[in-house]
């Protein structure tokens, strides 16, 4: 299992080695104690047979350790190993020449003798102790390993050659070791002495090395035990005087049994760990292969991988549940023999594009299945790229995306139609206005925008029902839209409103006679209920471009009052806005003269209407309005004069008073223990475009001393959108000063979840139209939800204006929307009102800027 620590064989043997130590000795012990002579012939051999037989034995094991350490020279062992081998090999080298010199053997250099058979034997010995001991000295992990282990084969070769040459060439240069018939000389004895310290040595390092925390990186117990048994047998070859005595044949027995060791030690690192290795590596690669699987068959998406001639070589479950596809009829099939060719003629450009090594991913229209017909699926295909950069097959992630893409479908539908009637919605509108003036402009051509209203409308939907109500407005949508022209746009602005756009008129009569046209159609009779005919009429105001306007909002306006005209003349007719008398355009030019002296007279003031948080109930800001204290007149409302400064461009200086003002409000009734209220501040399309506006709001936070975050601007739709890169190059520079910035009316005009995104605002104040119905109107309630919803995931405060009635606050604190304004909490006031209102309600104040 992964995770769990296989013993190594070092651990499964190092018992059994101590316990064949332990009976090695006796044998020493016994021939020191008590020597032995063997007879000329034992066993049916002579002695010479008996030493050729255990040298030959000898030489076998050295020369499997050779072959097998040169064959593992690539793996992952110390080079010390290998230096181990190089030396067993020149060491076989040398017993073969000590075997062939042993006397009694036939002369083939020489006269054979004791001394040189003795001076080769050594010499060979010398050369494994010295190996054992840089197995035993020498670091063991491969990259701190001495470079000069590398060419040991080439150093043991010329070892050999060299001990060859002098025992062969200068044979009467050899020192005596071995007197026959009496004894070994001292150097015999002082040679065999230092090679048993030699391999007393190497056995105490391995002793030392294998109490390491790290693991060792091969059998070193059998290694220690090989270093062991050498020394015990240069130790029982100092015991000998004869040829014959047993203490010559135990020597070999023990230089035999050592070499069979290190052949163990060789063994175990090149083959047989390197194969339980590779056992438990196919164990543990099986096991992460079953976990792969079953992780692969429970991810919601489909996952399979082909190689570089488009044929599946792995996929999951997902498939059969899916496409009906399972792995087994897969596997091994390209796309094109399992789903034929009119699928494959889809997925092909695909792969072979991901095959070239590109990663992408495509939205795909299942067709060809029962299972999974008509589901979007999201595929994304990735290259396997190896080390050369060469791509061997391709990743396929397949994903039903069908519930997102309904969603996403859904939404953007929405954004730009109304869900009951299906027509586009207000922000559509007026979009399509706006490329009607830029078009007619262009082209100095007219177009006219048409407002409509149904006449007693309230009165159908208190009588017969909301459905009812529901159902007239489907059936009048579609009645206007067979009737228009081709070109033309018919669009619902909420309620019982709709307008429409007609391009191309010559004249303002050329548009009463489409209007005139639309009415008829409308005034066929309706089943709103069973069996029973309603007769509806409808309320219509004309504008046309340019001479009733030259901009979205003004044709806008000036359609409604048209509309309005029409009501008040008697209802199921229209009216041009044109065509109005003298008399009012007299009123607004004196109005518009009064207007300019108002501030410098003095004449206007401004009264604030709390904005309440709809969780504790307290006021957590409040919105500066402006009144015009006309000397005759009274106090006026802004709808009576604010249309005027916009056009004539007293807007800009009057907003520029109204921030200062508002910001010296704010600062006194921080200073009278209103703290941490925010004061909004309304800024109009024409004070948007001036240059100076940033200049102004930091010079106004400069002279009031006031929090830039506690002031925020109320900036509108169309003020915004009308030059998009402008605008939010202006907004960015607010934002650096500090100040909030709230988009005021959503859903009055061009705004959109892109518009909110782009541009920098803090907060979106939903249009009273939409609070006006709610929860009663289904539509408007779905639109205020969808709107605080939407603001929230941008991370936006969401206040709602115009609410009067406890069912709409109710309905906004189900919903999640942050604060409210509106008469059920208290009509705009002045200052001296508010603070008496701020006295009673804020105990302790609410911050309600985060």
């Amino acid at each position: 299992m992964p995770g769990t620590a296989v013993p190594s064989i070092s651990a499964v043997h190092g018992r059994r080695q101590a316990v064949l130590l332990a009976l090695a000795l006796v044998p020493m012990f016994a021939l020191w104690w008590s020597p032995v002579r063997l007879p000329d012939v034992w066993g049916g051999l002579t002695y010479i047979q008996w030493h050729t037989l255990l040298e030959l034995s000898s030489m076998l094991v050295c020369g499997a350790i050779a072959a097998v350490a040169w064959n593992a020279r690539e793996l992952e062992v110390p080079r010390s190993v290998n230096v181990l081998g190089s030396a067993c090999g020149g060491a076989l080298l040398l017993d073969l020449a000590h075997t062939l010199s042993f006397p009694g053997m036939p002369d083939l250099a020489g006269v054979n003798d004791a001394t040189r058979a003795a001076a080769l034997f050594m010499a060979g010995r010398l050369l494994i102790a010295a190996a054992m001991l840089c197995v035993a000295a020498l670091p063991w992990r491969a990259d701190d390993q001495p470079r000069w282990t590398r060419h040991a084969p080439l150093a043991v070769v010329a070892y050999v050659l060299i001990v060859l040459g002098w025992v062969f060439g200068w044979r009467e240069s050899l020192p005596a070791l071995v007197i026959e018939g009496q004894s070994l000389t001292f150097l015999k004895h002082a040679g065999e002495g230092v090679l048993v310290a030699m391999f007393l040595i190497a056995a105490a390092l391995l002793v030392r090395r294998t109490t390491a925390a790290a693991p060792p990186p091969f059998d070193v117990p059998s290694l220690l035990c090989a270093a062991a048994l050498m020394a015990i047998g240069e130790a029982v070859f100092t015991m000998f005087t004869r040829l014959s005595d047993l203490a010559l044949v135990a020597g070999h027995l023990y230089k035999v049994a050592g070499f069979w060791m290190v052949y163990r030690t060789i063994v175990a690192d090149s083959i047989r760990s390197p194969y339980q290795r590779l056992l438990d590596s196919r164990h543990r690669l099986r096991h992460s292969e079953e976990e792969l699987r079953t992780i692969t068959d429970n991810i919601p998406a489909m996952v399979a991988f082909v190689d570089n001639e488009q044929r599946y070589q792995f996929v999951n479950r997902n498939y059969q549940r899916w496409l009906g596809k399972s792995p087994e009829q897969m596997l091994g099939r390209t796309a094109l023999e399992i789903f034929g060719e009119e699928h494959y003629s889809i997925l092909r450009p695909h792969i072979e594009r991901a095959l070239a090594g590109q990663t992408f991913a495509i939205d795909h229209r299942v067709t060809g299945t029962e299972l999974s017909r008509g589901r979007w699926f999201n595929i994304m295909y990735m290259p396997k790229v190896r080390a050369d950069g060469g791509v061997s097959g391709v990743y396929i992630l397949t994903s039903d995306v069908t519930d997102v893409m309904v969603a996403e479908r859904r939404a953007l539908f929405l954004a730009e139609h109304d869900e009951l009637t299906t027509l586009p919605n207000r922000a559509t509108f007026q979009f399509a206005v706006g490329k009607a003036l830029d078009h007619s402009t262009r082209d100095s051509s007219q177009f006219a925008v048409i407002f409509v209203d149904v006449d007693r409308f309230k009165v159908i939907n208190d009588t017969l029902g909301h459905a009812a109500g529901d159902h007239l407005l489907q059936e009048l949508a579609s009645r206007m839209k067979h009737v228009v022209r081709g070109r033309d746009l018919v669009a619902r602005m909420g309620g019982d409103e709709m307008c429409l756009l007609l391009h191309d008129v010559r004249d303002a009569s050329h548009a009463a006679e489409i209007a005139e046209r639309i009415l008829g159609a409308l005034r066929v009779p309706v089943e709103l209920r069973s069996g029973i005919q309603h007769h509806v009429t409808v309320s219509a105001g004309i504008a046309v471009f340019p001479q009733d306007g030259t901009d979205v909002e003004t044709l806008l306006r000036h359609a409604d009052i048209a509309m309005y005209r029409a009501k008040a003349a008697g209802r199921d007719g229209f009216a041009l806005f044109g065509a109005h008398d003298g008399g009012p355009a007299e009123a607004r030019l004196n109005l518009e003269l009064e207007l300019r002296t108002a501030i410098d007279l003095g004449q206007l003031v401004l009264h604030y209407q709390p904005r309440v948080d709809v969780i504790t109930g307290r006021p957590a800001g409040m919105e500066a309005l402006v009144r015009w204290q006309h000397p005759e007149r009274g106090l006026l409302a802004p709808g009576h004069f604010i249309d005027i400064a916009e056009e004539t461009g007293l807007i800009v200086p009057m907003g520029a008073w109204v921030m200062r003002q508002a910001a010296a409000a704010l600062r006194r009734l921080h200073e009278s223990g209103a703290t941490g209220l925010t004061m909004s501040v309304n800024v109009s399309a024409r004070q948007f475009k001036n240059p100076r506006l940033v200049d102004e709001v930091a010079e106004m936070l400069a002279i009031a001393g006031c929090a830039p975050h506690q002031i925020e601007l109320e900036l509108t739709e169309s003020a915004v959108m009308d030059q998009p890169d402008a605008a939010e190059a202006t907004m960015r520079r607010l934002k650096a000063i500090g100040v909030r910035l709230a988009m005021d009316d959503f859903g009055t005009g061009y705004s959109s979840l892109a518009a909110l995104k782009r541009f920098p605002v803090d907060c979106v104040k939903i249009d009273r139209s939409f609070v006006n119905d709610i929860p009663a109107d289904s539509d408007d309630a779905a639109l205020t939800r969808a709107i605080i919803a939407m603001g929230h995931s941008l991370g936006l405060h969401v206040v709602a204006e115009g609410v009067e009635r406890r069912d709409q606050l109710d309905f906004l604190r189900r919903e999640g929307c942050d604060e409210y304004q509106g008469y059920l909490f208290g009509k705009p006031m002045p200052e001296a009102a508010l603070v008496a209102l701020l006295a009673q309600t804020m105990r302790p104040v609410l911050v309600a800027v985060s």
